[in-house]
């Protein structure tokens, strides 16, 4: 289903070689933001030329005079459907925005509804945990592994979360908060620049790129958000519904969409259990209850998704879930009390505990092995992880030591 978008909403760059704007909060200095060997980068943003804009392509290229708006969009699309109460976001990591001196189509004061547009002064603040986003090098030798050359790459006041690498391994998406909501930002590696992708009225969170770089998808969230999976495409100029076929609107908290055969595996906030869908199929099956508020993943060189399972006995486990046959298979309990996980493509699994990173493979070794403390990149803590399909690249999601906290050898 294909929608126009009449009032304010998704906000896409038009220009692959655009200057990233400043950040709007003060960003904190770097000199505890490298671990092992640092790279020679800023952690500022770099000045680039577009050699990255091909893994921009699908913000820079079609969408010129046209841009998708999503809140009014929402509303037609659910406007026969009853609407649940809304939930605080599940999400619990925001960060800032950085778009107001960036080149963009935005044609919020063109909308036909713009008088709809809530006024900043009555905009509702949003409070999200602190964190930031650090970069690792990371090596898969099928002997050891190992990670050197840690960053903190964001190293500014508020809220990242949820990388998620493009198929190139060139460049990560992810949600980052200003005062108000989150947006869809990208940090290229190379250059070490940052640009916004979204400004809509709601939230994005989620979001990821499709294997070919057509499109991006991501959950929406915000008052009077359509709570779902959303994505837009450079070669529409519009945002579609991408779960618009279920028989009833059910708020997705996270989300895995394997775009090579259709299946969409998600959480259901409110029932707090796995649902599995399918893109263009009338698909609708309940997968198991008690699953824990964590991203499913694809598992590598499979069409099999992962998820985590809270069991009967209180026990945390990844499972797996084969979408043809609807079977599961436990594989493998959480290390600790994060549940937050990524697949490596030689098959391995990795997690944070604290500020160690654990690795864990099926057949290779005995439970989860330690693999590096991460703590010298200038992290207290981390959550989320994101590999990069090349697996080269590590992405944590960490909460960052206080500036003015001293060192052990201090």
């Amino acid at each position: 289903m294909k929608l126009s978008l009449p009032v304010l909403a998704l906000m896409v760059l038009v220009s692959a070689d655009v200057a990233t704007a400043p950040q709007q909060k003060t960003p904190r200095q770097s000199s505890k933001a490298t671990a092992g060997p640092a790279k020679a980068e800023s952690d500022s943003v770099g000045e680039s030329e577009p050699s990255d804009s091909d893994a921009f392509e699908m913000q820079a290229e079609a969408v010129q005079a046209d841009v998708a708006l999503i809140g009014a969009a929402q509303q037609d699309a659910v406007q026969d459907r009853a609407e649940p109460d809304h939930a605080e976001p599940d999400h619990a990591e925001p960060e800032s925005a950085e778009a107001d001196n960036v080149e963009q189509v935005n044609i919020e004061q063109d909308a036909p509804n713009s008088e709809d547009v809530v006024p900043e002064q009555d905009r509702k603040k949003v409070d999200y945990p602190e964190s930031d986003l650090f970069l690792f090098e990371l090596s898969l030798d099928g002997i050891e592994t190992s990670v050197s050359e840690g960053r903190n790459v964001t190293a500014r006041t508020g809220y990242e979360n949820q990388p998620f690498f493009r198929a190139d391994s060139r460049s990560f998406v992810f949600s980052q908060s200003d005062e108000y909501q989150t947006d869809v930002f990208e940090y290229f590696i190379e250059s070490g620049e940052t640009r916004q992708l979204t400004r809509s009225a709601n939230m994005e969170f989620s979001p990821q790129p499709s294997p070919d770089n057509t499109t991006i998808s991501f959950v929406t969230d915000g008052e009077g958000a359509n709570q779902s999976v959303w994505h837009v495409s450079t070669q529409r100029d519009a945002v579609q519904w991408t779960l618009e076929h279920l028989p009833e609107r059910e708020p997705v908290g996270y989300y895995v969409w394997n775009h090579d055969t259709g299946y969409i595996l998600y959480w259901s906030r409110y029932g707090f259990s796995m649902r599995l869908t399918h893109e263009s199929e009338p698909l609708f099956h309940y997968v198991t209850g008690d699953a824990v508020p964590t991203t499913p993943r694809m598992i590598p060189e499979t069409s099999k998704f992962s998820f985590v399972h809270r069991q009967g006995n209180s026990q945390v486990w990844i499972k797996e879930l084969d979408p043809e046959t609807l079977a599961i298979r436990p594989l493998t309990p959480v290390a600790g009390t994060n549940t937050h996980y990524d697949w490596a493509p030689d098959g391995s699994i990795m997690m944070m505990q604290g500020t160690m990173l654990f690795r864990w493979k099926e057949n290779e070794s005995e439970g989860w092995q330690e693999v590096a403390d991460l703590a010298d990149a200038g992290m207290q803590s981390a959550t989320r992880v994101g590999i990069s399909p090349d697996g080269s690249k590590l992405a944590v999601v960490g909460v960052p030591v206080p500036e003015d906290e001293p060192s052990e050898d201090e």
